[in-house]
């Protein structure tokens, strides 16, 4: 098989080579196979690409899929409308998808902007500084959402989805992780999460519900867990003193029952209004769907209601189970989406009921 060297400006044609280099600008036109493919500068790739190993060194904007044993990413890679497929993926630069990225080893150690990212065993450590080590250009920097096709973020590396067996991560945003073993550190923000296994976040991380084993926990319900009990406490050591106060003679048993019972009343008031006054009740499903809530002063708005037809829903990434009483516009429908009004999407691969168009 032949090899093919491009130092400058070229245009590499499709077929099967033993080993391809770009040192320039170089733009592929057709679908490539080689055993070994290196790339430093700016590469455009209307055709997939197919190797053994693969390396990035510059600035890559792939329209096609990407399959490889091994994938070395020190630049920017982007990939828009195509996956990425490797035994072994390691990046130190600028990783961003719009599809899927499927790998058995991932070691994200830059930064990354991805819709889903599936493997066995991943690392995310995010690191700002990979914007000018992968020499991304300064306009690409200032308009980075506009240019990368996806929302993009210098604090955080961004993945929609995660399904892994071991996942450990640092500094990562992301709507939904499914795992057995997941350890999360320095700032991760999540939606929810769905873990059987080994379950670790410190004190830095934001998660809004986790699945364990089937059942639902939240970080916000462990806190509330935790006032209950010291809100129990204290009214145990507030009863115990009435009592103590009667049995040594310094009130009466009249003064005893009234306090008892005032104290009594006051405690059942607080629960049942859960110590706040509410503006109304949701007789909602407690599952999976996010759910966006309007009020009108104390009403809540529900579906055909004039004033929700101004309203509308605009999910940056995928609506998986989003029931939304006025308009919904999102990328793809994954699993069920319900408005009231009209849905405006790309891609349907569920079911989808609404009101309007």
């Amino acid at each position: 098989m032949r090899q093919e060297k491009i130092d400058g400006i070229g245009t590499l044609l499709g077929g099967e080579y033993d080993e391809i280099s770009v040192d320039g600008i170089c733009k592929l036109k057709g679908n490539a196979k080689a055993k070994k493919v290196e790339i430093d500068g700016l590469f455009k790739g209307k055709g997939s690409l197919e190797a053994d190993f693969i390396s990035f060194d510059g600035l890559t904007r792939q329209y096609k899929d990407i399959r490889a044993k091994e994938i070395k990413v020190e630049g920017v890679l982007k990939l828009r409308g195509a996956s990425l497929y490797a035994d072994h993926l390691d990046c130190d630069g600028v990783l961003v998808c719009t599809d899927e990225v499927n790998a058995d080893h991932v070691n994200l150690n830059g930064l990354c902007s991805l819709s889903r990212l599936y493997g066995d065993q991943i690392h995310i450590q995010h690191q700002a500084d990979a914007m000018t080590q992968g020499k991304l250009p300064k306009a690409a920097r200032l308009f980075s959402r506009f240019y990368f096709g996806r929302p993009f973020s210098i604090s955080h590396s961004l993945v929609d989805t995660i399904e892994c067996t071991h996942l450990k991560a640092s500094g990562l945003k992301s709507d939904v992780i499914r795992a057995n073993h997941l350890t999360l550190s320095n700032g991760c923000e999540v939606d929810v999460i769905y873990c059987d296994g080994d379950l670790s976040i410190d004190d830095t991380c934001q998660v809004k519900k986790i699945i364990k084993n089937q059942q639902q926990v939240t970080l916000s319900s462990v806190k509330t867990d935790k006032s209950n009990k010291e809100n129990t406490e204290m009214s145990n050591d507030n009863m115990t003193k009435i009592l103590e106060n009667y049995k040594n003679s310094k009130i009466t048993i009249d003064e005893a029952r009234t306090m008892l019972e005032a104290f009594v009343s006051a405690h059942d008031k607080k629960t049942s209004s859960g110590g706040t006054s509410q503006a109304g009740a949701a007789d909602w499903p407690d599952d999976e769907s996010l759910r966006v809530a309007v009020y009108r002063g104390r009403t809540l708005l529900k579906k055909g209601d004039p004033d929700m037809r101004d309203v509308t829903l605009k999910l940056d990434g995928d609506a998986a189970n989003v029931e939304c009483a006025g308009n919904l516009t999102c990328r793809t429908v994954e699993l069920k989406a319900t408005a009231g009004g009209n849905i405006t999407c790309e891609t349907i691969d569920g079911n989808v009921t609404c009101g309007g168009n």
